[in-house]
This record gives C-alpha cells, sequence and structure tokens, in this order.
C-alpha cells in the first residue's frame, strides 16, 4: 500500500505530481497514517475464520476512517 505505484495511481486520481502525494496523504486519513498490510491480513484472516461464519452480504470499509471524513 505504501510504494510507488499505490502514490503514481493516487496522483493520477488526484490530477496531482506523484512525487507530492506522500506529502500530504497521511494527513488526509483521520487515524494520521496509511494502514498497513498486516492490517488487510488480518481481516482477511478473520473473515475466513469460523469466528465469521455468520457474517453475509456486507461491505467491510478498512480506510482508516477516510470515508466518513
Amino acid at each position: 500500500m505504501n510504494n510507488d505505484a499505490t502514490f503514481k495511481a493516487l496522483a493520477y486520481t488526484r490530477g496531482q505530481d506523484p512525487n507530492n502525494v506522500s506529502d500530504d496523504y497521511a494527513s488526509k486519513i483521520p487515524l494520521g497514517r496509511p494502514g498497513k498490510l498486516t492490517e488487510i491480513a488480518d481481516l482477511i484472516s478473520y473473515l475466513a475464520s469460523d469466528h465469521a461464519s455468520y457474517i453475509s452480504g456486507t461491505t467491510i470499509n478498512i480506510s482508516g476512517a477516510k470515508s466518513t471524513r
């Protein structure tokens, strides 16, 4: 999630220079930092486990509350 390809994609969608995207990216996330791959992996592990056996038909937003701003 924190690599050159991600920042190039963010820059493209925002109409910005890819070198400047990382400067303000964390400030746009309410939790104040980009997500970690392990946080995504934890959610996937949970959903694949028996603990999530009664979950169906829902969207789980894992964006550091960015979509609520």
